[in-house]
């Protein structure tokens, strides 16, 4: 089995498609019960703040771009199910709602590569995201009479796959983030004078702070910085 898009018609005849998961290891695809109402995308920057006590002021310096994370909740109810067994009166495990969890939670577990599987979370043809569970969160919230859970909901956060040989960071770039000082200009800041510490710092990374940062500098002149504007050296 591989990859593969879920579409049911509903009683109006109206295509719907559903969410699913995607094990790369299996190549299982495991639909939702019920397509998520809301889809949360984050992403994190990583900024780390140096303080220069003498001068009273500090800088942010960038560390490294972080992978996004996508949460989304999930709701699962089988009790409207049909029983599958009418010949017993009270077949509640069929209405066992651990059942449409259960495959989503395996992707948690170890693979054949001792850590848990990449995925592939995919709506239709506007989301597709290449991931690891990050965690999941169960609440039953309904019950049979014998304490069979039929009713829950799950919230699940997932985080974008990394792929170091091609040095994806995860910010969807395709290539390495680029790392620095970030400085804030003023009116009497100069290409060099933001470029480095020593003299000669200044001299070998003044054209390339200009061309990292073209709009920091008024009209292109190197010793005429843009107030305000933030510039990565």
């Amino acid at each position: 089995m591989g990859e593969e898009k879920i579409e049911i018609t509903t009683g109006r005849g109206i295509l719907l498609q559903k969410a699913y998961f995607y094990d790369t290891v299996s190549k299982e695809t495991i639909g939702v019960l019920y397509n998520p109402t809301e889809v949360s995308v984050n992403k994190a920057v990583g900024w780390n703040f140096q303080a220069k006590p003498k001068k009273g002021q500090g800088f942010y310096q960038f560390t490294a771009s972080q992978p996004r994370s996508l949460s989304l909740k999930l709701e699962y109810d089988t009790s409207g199910l049909e029983n599958p067994d009418p010949t017993k009166e009270a077949n509640w495990s069929a209405q066992d709602v651990r059942w449409a969890i259960d495959p989503l939670y395996a992707m948690t577990n170890n693979s054949k590569k001792k850590q848990p599987p990449e995925v592939i979370f995919g709506w239709g043809n506007g989301l597709r995201f290449n991931c690891v569970i990050k965690s999941m969160n169960v609440t039953f919230t309904k019950f049979n009479p014998d304490g069979v859970p039929i009713r829950a909901n799950v919230a699940v956060e997932l985080l974008e796959k990394i792929d170091p040989a091609a040095g994806n960071t995860g910010a969807g770039s395709g290539g390495e983030a680029e790392s620095g000082t970030l400085a804030t200009m003023d009116a009497s800041s100069t290409a060099s004078h933001v470029s480095g510490r020593t003299s000669q710092e200044q001299q070998d990374k003044w054209r390339e702070t200009m061309e990292k940062n073209p709009d920091a500098f008024k009209d292109g002149n190197p010793r005429q910085g843009n107030p305000g504007q933030p510039t990565l050296t």
